[in-house]
């Protein structure tokens, strides 16, 4: 058939045409397991290097409201696919999502991104690693490791985020004294090699936000510098990216999915983190001491900028350490284990001494006493205790023998802890008591003088 003959297309599959040349260009449309769309737009096609774009800054939504001359230079080449057709301009927003959603399903697109991949790796990425990995000396780097409790521990955990094998579950938490002490530093240096796409920092509000995971579940590396809550290592956050949990994944305006997580957590405090005495909480992590830098080492501002300089050099000796302390890619052996042990303990006898101060200021044991669920939170809600650390006071109780237990009064049923009681009601009750005792006595007292 001749072109002269050929049916011509009419102005939807025109713009049909424009939209599947557009996203074969600029975007990768990546569906889900629920059948749902995420659309990564392609920031570097040599390095098939990608960004997950949000409900508000797909690229072929700027085209709808900016036009062709004010996109960045990455996407130029809406202009020349779409170049004597009908405008991209002239799409709606909803028939932008219409073009993407069926192109998908046309082209059945089902892949995983990659947070990070190294140069040889032909995968679409959020961070390309395009530096060689090289034996050299690492001055800036050694002298961080030099005050460390645990310089040898600490390489082979970096290097467990590099490593695709690795699937411990053991975040880290550096340990200062006083602050100024570099540790800052080092997490801008890791996430700067790592890239803002493949990393988040987080902030600690993260557990009051529903759509929380639909900007860290696809991160390899979470960091929580300066972190405010000992208890941060309790929680779901935690607990989920560390373990590979399965998570409800949500954004707005979508429907949420289910998705499989896993990141490396590092978290920096100037504290020792809160744990439970039990096994679980211990496994999970792994406690590096860091001591001040001097006045001397404090006067080289050039010192965080050499800590990326030397970034191949050091992650060499990272990958030597991890493979003589983590060959079973699973759980990183401290080199001085009596001292981790200490810090591990430090970190119990913290959570314990808290939850001791709190009975103390509260509660008292009593053989006959029963006291209301309901007291227990009420005390809970006055102290700020939020539901994780709930469960840590809870479990307090347990060890010294007070129970949870149903009491039935009349015919209902009541849950109520057994052998304690509220300090405050029972002092109240004490003063109530003994108020009502002289009152009584004296009225007696009125009584036998009227009598007389």
């Amino acid at each position: 058939m001749s072109e002269d003959n050929k049916p011509q297309k009419n102005n939807e599959e025109r713009k049909r045409d424009i939209g599947k040349a557009l996203l074969r260009s600029t975007c990768l449309p990546v569906r889900v397991d629920s059948g749902q769309v995420l659309l990564y737009e392609i920031v570097s096609v040599a390095d098939r290097e990608v960004r997950l774009l949000g409900a508000n800054d797909a690229p072929l939504e700027q085209v709808v409201s900016t036009g062709y001359d004010a996109l960045p230079d990455h996407l130029k080449l809406y202009k020349v696919v779409a170049e004597n057709t009908v405008p991209v301009k002239s799409l709606s927003v909803r028939q932008v999502r219409e073009i993407v959603d069926k192109f998908v399903v046309e082209q059945h697109e089902q892949r995983d991104i990659a947070p990070f991949a190294w140069k040889d790796d032909k995968r679409y990425t959020l961070k390309r690693i395009t530096f060689d990995i090289t034996d050299g000396p690492t001055p800036a780097w050694g002298q961080w490791c030099s005050r460390l409790t645990d310089a040898a521990a600490f390489k082979a955990w970096v290097w467990s985020i590099f490593e695709p094998k690795h699937v411990g579950r053991q975040g880290l938490w550096l340990r200062g004294e006083e602050g100024q002490d570099g540790k800052s530093s080092v997490m801008r240096a890791l996430q700067t090699v790592i890239g803002g796409s493949a990393s988040a920092v987080l902030d600690g509000s993260e557990r009051d936000n529903r759509f929380v995971h639909s900007n860290l579940f696809d991160k390899r590396l979470l960091l929580y510098p300066d972190c405010k809550q000992p208890s941060f290592v309790k929680g779901q956050i935690f607990r989920n990216y560390t373990g590979g949990d399965n998570v409800s994944v949500e954004f707005k305006g979508m429907q949420p999915f289910s998705k499989a997580v896993y990141a490396r957590v590092m978290i920096a405090a100037n504290y020792s983190p809160t744990i439970d005495d039990e096994g679980a909480d211990k496994s999970r992590l792994l406690i590096i001491g860091v001591s001040p830098t001097t006045a001397e080492q404090r006067k080289d501002v050039t010192w965080a900028a050499k800590l990326k300089q030397e970034m191949p050099q050091f992650l060499h000796q990272c990958r030597e350490e991890y493979a003589k302390l983590c060959p079973s890619h699973y759980h990183i052996e401290s080199t001085n284990p009596d001292l981790h042990d200490e810090l591990l303990s430090e970190s119990t006898s913290v959570s314990e001494g808290r939850w001791e101060s709190l009975f103390e200021k509260w509660f008292e044991l009593s053989l006959d006493g029963n006291m209301p669920r309901h007291e227990l939170f009420d005390v809970l809600r006055v102290e700020r205790i939020n539901n994780v650390d709930a469960g840590a006071f809870k479990r307090y109780l347990k060890r010294l023998g007070i129970v949870e237990l149903q009491l039935r009064t009349g015919t209902e049923r009541k849950k109520a802890y057994k052998g304690v009681v509220r300090r405050d009601l029972a002092e109240r009750e004490e003063m109530a008591a003994t108020t009502a005792f002289v009152e009584s006595s004296m009225r007696k007292s009125r009584g036998g003088k009227g009598q007389a």
